[in-house]
C-alpha cells in the first residue's frame, strides 16, 4: 500500500498551471483526502522552499518538501537537513563562464534567498522582458533579487548555504538546443563537483551526491517507511533518479519522451494515481 506520495511541482502537481488558483481543484481534493487518510505527502522539488506555506493552505494540511532537488529537507516550517554546496565552487563556475556566450542568466538558490537572478550576456530588452515574465508568473511568482551586487554579497557571507545554481539558455526550442549543447561541455568539466541535470532551457548544479532520489531515501528512512510504500511522480530530467530509484513511478503525460522512457506509468494528472495507490 502506498503510504507517501512524492510529487514534483512545476510541470506535475502545478499542471495544468492555473496561475491564480496555484493548484487545480482536482489535485486539491485528491491530496487533501490522501493526507486526511493518514497518509503523507512530500514536495520533491527543483524550487526552493518558500513555496511550500502557499502549498499548505491550499491543501488545508502539513506537506514536508525536498527543496532545490533534494539540497534542503524542509520540515514543520524549517530547513532540518542539508547538503549546500561550496561557495568556492560556485564562484569558479560563475568566473570560469563569463564569457560563455550561451548563458544569458545565472539563478542561485539558497537559505536566505528565494532566488538571486544575475544576468551573465542579457542586454536592457532582455532584461525587461525577464522582470515582466517573472512578474506574470503570478501564484507561481517567488520572491527575487536582481544583480551581480546580490551575488557577490551571496559568496562574501559564508553563513549563506547555496542550494542550487543555474544556468539559463534562453527561452522555448532555442534555449533547450543551446542547454543540450552545453550539458555534456559542463558535465565533463565539473561532474566531479557537481551534480547536474539538464531541465528544460536550463542545467541545473547541485552538491555533488545530491538529487531527489538520494534525498527522498533518506526522508522515508527517518519516517520507517519501505521503499515499495512511496509513489513519486515528475516530468523532468530532475526526477529521472526519481524514477530509477522507486519502483512506484509516475510520469506526466507530457513529459519529454527521454523522461517518460524510465518511468513505470504514465498519468494525466496527480489526481489519477487515485486508480493505483490503493493496489
Amino acid at each position: 500500500m502506498i503510504k507517501l506520495i512524492a510529487t514534483d511541482l512545476d510541470g506535475t502537481l502545478f499542471y495544468p498551471k492555473k496561475k491564480i488558483k496555484l493548484l487545480i481543484k482536482k489535485n486539491i481534493k485528491f491530496l487533501k483526502n490522501y493526507i486526511e487518510s493518514g497518509n503523507r505527502v512530500i514536495l520533491v522539488s527543483g524550487r526552493n522552499f518558500h513555496i511550500v506555506e502557499r502549498i499548505k493552505r491550499k491543501l488545508k494540511n502539513n506537506v514536508d518538501m525536498l527543496a532545490c532537488n533534494g539540497s534542503a529537507l524542509y520540515k514543520d516550517g524549517e530547513v532540518i537537513e542539508d547538503s549546500p554546496m561550496s561557495h568556492t565552487d560556485v564562484k569558479r563556475l560563475y568566473e570560469d563562464n563569463l564569457e560563455n556566450k550561451n548563458i544569458i542568466s545565472w539563478i542561485y538558490m539558497t537559505d536566505k534567498h528565494n532566488m538571486i537572478l544575475v544576468p551573465n550576456k542579457m542586454n536592457w530588452f532582455l532584461t525587461i522582458c525577464y522582470r515582466i515574465g517573472m512578474l506574470f508568473q503570478f501564484g507561481y511568482r517567488g520572491s527575487y533579487l536582481f544583480g551581480k551586487k546580490h551575488f557577490f554579497k551571496m559568496l562574501d557571507n559564508h553563513k549563506v548555504k547555496i542550494y542550487k545554481a543555474m544556468c539559463i539558455f534562453g527561452l522555448g526550442e532555442k534555449g533547450i538546443k543551446k542547454a543540450a549543447l552545453e550539458y555534456p561541455k559542463l558535465l565533463e568539466k565539473y561532474g566531479n563537483v557537481f551534480e547536474m541535470y539538464q531541465s528544460h532551457e536550463s542545467i541545473e548544479l547541485m552538491n555533488k551526491g545530491v538529487n531527489k532520489a538520494t534525498s527522498l531515501l533518506k526522508y522515508i528512512d527517518r519516517i520507517n517507511l519501505d521503499i515499495n510504500e512511496v509513489a513519486v511522480v515528475g516530468d523532468s530530467g530532475n526526477d529521472v533518479p526519481l524514477f530509477q530509484v522507486f519502483p512506484n513511478s509516475f510520469v506526466m503525460e507530457q513529459a519529454h519522451d527521454d523522461v517518460k522512457s524510465h518511468a513505470k506509468t504514465e498519468i494525466i494528472g496527480v489526481y489519477a494515481l487515485h486508480k493505483y495507490i490503493g493496489k
